[in-house]
Formats: structure tokens, C-alpha cells, sequence
């Protein structure tokens, strides 16, 4: 299913409520739009688990390249993202962005990172699992070994994301039936975002996240780029050697977007005058300092507070599968 049309989406998001206010510790990054939390790895999880024990609804985004280009055309997708109290950097090119836009975020936590993360602690704190999405033998097989990987998880339930729109309510409301403390949707962009803005109030789940093709992952279906192309920013190359066909012109459309719009903003960045600093043959008041201070206005407020990267990561093999943390289409397989 995917909602496209004003018609569908202005309601939906209309008398959807916003969540609660964001805790304090979180600030936000603004790259090309869209803000992105200031977290890594520990701190998210630690977001989550305080959402979780108080039973208060948070709704996570990863965003990575192709989806901030999307939300330059996709009002309600970048709609939603606003509404979404936490929001992470799931590719390293756009930590490298916020870096250049003078806005730097700390590292990347990818959805992936974060779901392995919830898994563990949903194995040591009794929390309750529900999976949605993917196709059903590969669902069953990720389902298997999370099993194996964490032992004692509890997942209350499981299902495809192979349905129909007319049953989108339907399978909403089985998740809510099930109880679960962490809803883990393995759909499409913006497919996932476009189910949870509809349901997430609904179904009472403390917290919900999109995790795309990282079912995929989990199963065995496809792999992970290794940690050191991860670091290089080529994840992505990796994944079109795995699947050309489908993610050539996606990639080639999306990254050269990317490209072009971090460097129109960085030249709008640079071209801000410094504050105190009177431009050459002009008055800090200028009429034409304000209109150009206006104008570039909107690439964020400039913060930084560098913080320590910590990223962990739980390999998927043949052999079991573990976890560490370092403190303490129509279908939904793919990753978006």
C-alpha cells in the first residue's frame, strides 16, 4: 500500500496527534530539512527504553540519503519525519553532510544497529516483540534466528507484509491484540512510515520503527556490507552489487540529488554573513544583508557538540548469532 494523494494523507496526519515533547537531552541536527537527533548508539537505545518502561508512544525514523531526497518532494513524508520523536542518521553520508552544513551529528545509528540493539534488550528486560513485514519464509527464518541469537526474546507475534489495502486495519489491529512493547515494521519506503503515521496512536505500541530490508538481513537473504566499507560511506555500493538491477537507476537518480543539494546549501551556508561581522560596503542592518540572512535561513541554527562515537554492530552468519552492546513491494522485504 502507499498513500500518495493530499486527499489520503492530510487527514491522516491532521487528527493524528503529536507525540509527547522531546526529553531535553536530545537536540537536533538540520540537514537539507530534516532534523536529525544528535545520538549515538547508547543514547538512542537509552531514548527507547525510558519510552518503553513509561509505556510512552515514540516512533523512530532512520533517514538516510534517498529519503531526504524524498521528502524534498514528499511534504507528508517529511510531515512525518517532524512528527517522529526520534529520528537517526542511518547512512554515513549524512553524517558527512551535517559536517559540511556546519550541524554535525555524532555518528550514524543505522536502523539496523538499533533494531540488534532493542533485540538484546528485549532479551534481558522481558520486552515484547512484534514483526511486521517481509515475505513470510523469510520472516519465519529471521524469526528463527533471533531466537537463536537472543536467547529468551519474547515475540508475541509475527506476519508478512504481503496484504491488501483493504486489510491494512485488519493487521493493524492484530499487532494491537498482541500486546507488544516494541513494533518492528520490515516494509518499503515510505510504505512503513505511511503505516505507522495511520496506526501507531492506535495499536498502543510504546515503541515503533521502520526497520526496511533489515528482515532480510537478520535471514540471511541478503548480507551487510562489511564494517570498513560501512565506515567509507559505500554501504551502498555494496548492496547495488547485490541487486543491480533493482538499485541502479534508484542509486544513480538519488545519489547524484543528494550531492547537488548538500552542495547548493553548503554554498547558501557559506554565504550567511558571520554574525557581529559587517559585510564589505554594508551595514549589519542592511536591507540586503536581511533579505540574504532570510534566505539561507533555513539551513538550521549552527550547534556543535561532539560527542564520543560508539558503534556496535551484531555480524549475522552462519554461526549463531550474538549481540553486544558496548554499555550494558506490495511487500515489506525491502529496505527503504
Amino acid at each position: 500500500m502507499e498513500l500518495s494523494t493530499k486527499d489520503e494523507l492530510v487527514p491522516l496526519l491532521s487528527s493524528h496527534p503529536r507525540p509527547a515533547p522531546k526529553a531535553a537531552s536530545l537536540v537536533r541536527a538540520h540537514v537539507l530539512g530534516c532534523q536529525i537527533d544528535r545520538v549515538d548508539l547508547d543514547q538512542a537505545v537509552a531514548h527507547c527504553e525510558r519510552a518503553i518502561d513509561s509505556r510512552r508512544l515514540v516512533q523512530h525514523m532512520a533517514v538516510n540519503a534517498a529519503k531526504l531526497v524524498a521528502m524534498r518532494k514528499d511534504e507528508y513524508l517529511r510531515e512525518i519525519a517532524d512528527r517522529c520523536e526520534l529520528v537517526t542518521a542511518d547512512g554515513q553520508a549524512v553524517v558527512w553532510a551535517s559536517k559540511l552544513l556546519r550541524d554535525p551529528l555524532p555518528s550514524r545509528v543505522a536502523g539496523i544497529d538499533l533494531m540488534y540493539a532493542l533485540l538484546a534488550r528485549a532479551a534481558t528486560k522481558g520486552y515484547r516483540v512484534y514483526v511486521l513485514g517481509a515475505r513470510r519464509a523469510v520472516l519465519e527464518r529471521a524469526v528463527k534466528r533471533i531466537h537463536t541469537g537472543f536467547p529468551g526474546v519474547n515475540i508475541v507475534g509475527y506476519r508478512d507484509g504481503y496484504y491488501q489495502d483493504a486489510e491494512e486495519s485488519e493487521v493493524a489491529a492484530a499487532v494491537a491484540a498482541a500486546h507488544p512493547d516494541v513494533l518492528l515494521v520490515a516494509m518499503s519506503s515510505p510504505r512503513k512510515d505511511y503505516f505507522l503515521a495511520r496506526h501507531s496512536m492506535t495499536m498502543g505500541v510504546p515503541f515503533v520503527m521502520g526497520v526496511g530490508g533489515a528482515i532480510d538481513v537478520v535471514a540471511g537473504v541478503t548480507k551487510r556490507a562489511p564494517l570498513a566499507i560501512q565506515r567509507l560511506g559505500l554501504e551502498w555500493l555494496f548492496r547495488l552489487a547485490q541487486e543491480p538491477r533493482r538499485l541502479f537507476r534508484r542509486y544513480l537518480s538519488t545519489n547524484v540529488r543528494f550531492i547537488l543539494l548538500v552542495a547548493w546549501q553548503l554554498a547558501m551556508t557559506r554565504l550567511r554573513p558571520r554574525p557581529g561581522v559587517p559585510q564589505p560596503g554594508k551595514t549589519p542592518g542592511s536591507s540586503v544583508s536581511s533579505a540574504v540572512g532570510t534566505a539561507i535561513g533555513t539551513a538550521g541554527a549552527i550547534k556543535n557538540r561532539p560527542e564520543q562515537v560508539q558503534q556496535t554492530l551484531w555480524p549475522i552468519d552462519s554461526q549463531p548469532v550474538r549481540h553486544k552492546l558496548a554499555r550494558g513491494r506490495t511487500n515489506g522485504s525491502r529496505r527503504g
